[in-house]
């Protein structure tokens, strides 16, 4: 079982594969089971989310890290930039252009900004399952509030291996993620 790679005190690890199958066979709900646990977890630690500052990559690399708070002044200070790393250099009379756009037959407008592509990736070599996980319910969440993806933008879902592709089937968001492109 995967608690015996993570830790040594097989003691501990015996007790909670007992008390984790027994839990699953009187089909307990997840929130009794974490109450019946604690006294098997060394240390808990309490995270307000509140503190978190969610990032977005981009807008030219995706190593570079912009606050989502700060992204539209961010993208806005981008375009006007000389070109390089973070600089479009787009004179200020073409930001705000709209610029019609065929494709399958419909016209659609079109702006600097405008998403155009969206992926969801996993490198084999370093996934993070958490990441991609989150990256399931947000899709999850999305689908059934009835959110869509606009018909011209290229969509790629690319788990990066078959264990990937395995939890997030096991988890059930696969489906949503493919949904959504």
């Amino acid at each position: 079982m995967a608690l015996r790679e993570k830790f040594e005190d097989t003691t501990r690890i015996q007790r909670a594969e007992a008390e984790l199958q027994a839990t699953r066979q009187q089909g307990k709900p997840v929130a009794e089971y974490i109450r019946e646990f604690r006294h098997l977890v060394s240390k808990i630690i309490h995270i307000n989310l509140g503190s978190i500052t969610p990032y977005v990559s981009g807008p030219k690399r995706a190593q570079d890290r912009v606050a989502v708070t700060n992204m539209k002044s961010d993208f806005q200070a981008c375009l006007s930039e000389k070109v390089g790393f973070r600089g479009f250099q787009i004179p200020a009379e073409k930001q705000c252009r709209i610029v019609p756009v065929e494709y399958e037959g419909n016209e659609y407008q079109l702006a600097h900004g405008s998403v155009v592509i969206a992926a969801v990736i996993s490198c084999t070599n370093n996934c993070n399952p958490s990441a991609m996980l989150g990256a399931g319910l947000l899709a999850k969440k999305a689908s059934e509030a009835g959110l869509t993806v606009k018909p011209y933008i290229r969509t790629s879902l690319s788990p990066g291996s078959g264990m990937v592709t395995h939890y997030l089937s096991s988890s059930g968001v696969l489906p949503y993620l493919n949904k959504l492109g």
